[in-house]
């Protein structure tokens, strides 16, 4: 059972600390068959996932677009009348994500079906239908401990009439699940659930999505901003896609690459959230064939840089607790969190780092190069509370050991 930890930072896994680390695949549901399932699933597990992000209704026109087994999530659209033969490759990829030891962190929806704003709708969903159909979801999944329940869907909560339905299809969830599963919100680019639900009791967890424009170069200021406001963890649910062109502008021709997502991911992670999110461009929406503006089909994708990166997560933190970090201020041109005996330093490829350490005796020092998942050893140098980082020659977590 996945639950939040008592000091309200990180989630626990039956009792132990647990990194969620996700993948984005929102529109799995609608875009594979279930060999592909599989496939994909086998892939990300051996990468080192323990999470994947899915929406039961696709981005993608889900409404009217059947999903690889020909069927539609409502027969004649009606939302009162849910397709039992769609729902079922739900159920069959809850059965695999278990097998796997995979959270399923699961969309009821995506944003557009009540909130179109933006993309394809239709407005589906009503305060009248909303709550019956949480029930029906969280009645799918039964009393599956590897679930977490996701609202939202990209999209942000604008009139009392969204915040009606949301409210309502959390109760439905409520109401129809077997076990307690968690519940966090996804909101648009650059927005965080406590933008839209601030103090709400069904709210487990905030997440945050920094997006793939110029705000999302501030991730770690989202998380810390937001575990400021309200004593939640905190999670960035979508930032840097591998692959995307910078603030969706071709034009620019810029690519968010490794150097660019491992920044998002250490930084955040030292800056308090409670896991990190992957994504690539190519996967989230399961695309067929590579064109100029997606050069690789999702199944090159799955083996991009970053992906096969996400198992150095887990090496480093069976050797290093973060669970106490909190922010360091005396840091310069890096990140930095630290607890009574540890500092913690992201630092960037190629860059000087400075710790000022005034009230703190250093007594050691190793480094994590996190392009190769490797611990070595580190000398920093050291001067009257000052430690100097000199340039690394890899992206590096510098693991310094104090004492007061």
């Amino acid at each position: 059972m996945i639950t939040v930890a008592k000091n309200n930072r990180y989630l626990e896994k039956d009792g132990k600390y647990y990194p969620y680390l996700a993948d984005t695949a929102w529109t799995l549901l609608q875009r594979l068959t279930r060999d592909e399932i599989v496939y994909y699933l086998d892939v990300r597990k051996n990468q080192g996932f323990n999470a994947i992000q899915v929406s039961a209704i696709s981005e993608l026109d889900g409404i009217n677009v059947p999903n690889r087994e020909g069927r539609l999530p409502f027969i004649n659209g009606d939302v009162s009348r849910p397709d039992p033969q769609y729902f079922e490759l739900l159920l069959f990829l809850l059965g695999e994500c278990e097998k796997r030891d995979v959270v399923l962190t699961l969309l009821p929806t995506w944003g557009d079906k009540f909130n179109k704003k933006w993309g394809t709708g239709p407005e589906i969903f009503t305060p009248e239908n909303a709550g019956a159909y949480g029930e029906y979801i969280s009645g799918l999944v039964g009393c599956r401990e590897n679930v977490i329940f996701m609202l939202g869907g990209d999209r942000p909560i604008e009139s009392a009439v969204h915040r009606q339905i949301i409210d309502n299809m959390a109760a439905g969830i409520a109401k129809g699940e077997k076990v307690r599963h968690l519940m966090t919100y996804h909101p648009c680019g650059e927005a965080t659930s406590l933008d839209y639900l601030p103090d709400c009791a069904y709210i487990d967890f905030h997440s945050i999505q920094s997006g793939h424009s110029f705000g999302g170069f501030l991730s770690e200021k989202m998380i810390k901003s937001v575990l400021e406001k309200e004593n939640k963890p905190c999670l960035d649910a979508e930032s840097f896609y591998e692959d995307f062109p910078v603030n969706f502008d071709l034009r620019l021709g810029y690519y968010f690459g490794p150097e660019d997502i491992r920044a998002r991911i250490y930084g955040n992670m030292i800056a308090g959230s409670l896991g990190t999110v992957y994504g690539h461009r190519s996967v989230w929406c399961f695309k067929e064939k590579s064109d100029g503006e997606y050069p690789f089909d999702w199944k090159e994708a799955l083996f991009r840089p970053m992906a096969r990166e996400i198992g150095n997560i887990n090496k480093f933190l069976t050797r290093v607790d973060v669970t106490g970090l909190r922010e360091f201020g005396g840091c310069y041109n890096a990140v930095a969190a630290a607890d009574e005996k540890t500092i913690v330093v992201f630092v960037t490829k190629g860059k000087p780092a400075f710790l000022k350490t005034t009230d703190k005796k250093i007594v050691g020092a190793k480094r994590f190069d996190v392009v190769k998942g490797e611990f070595g050893t580190a000398n920093p140098v050291c001067s009257d509370g000052s430690v100097f980082i000199p340039p690394q020659d890899n992206e590096t977590l510098l693991v310094i050991e104090t004492k007061t």
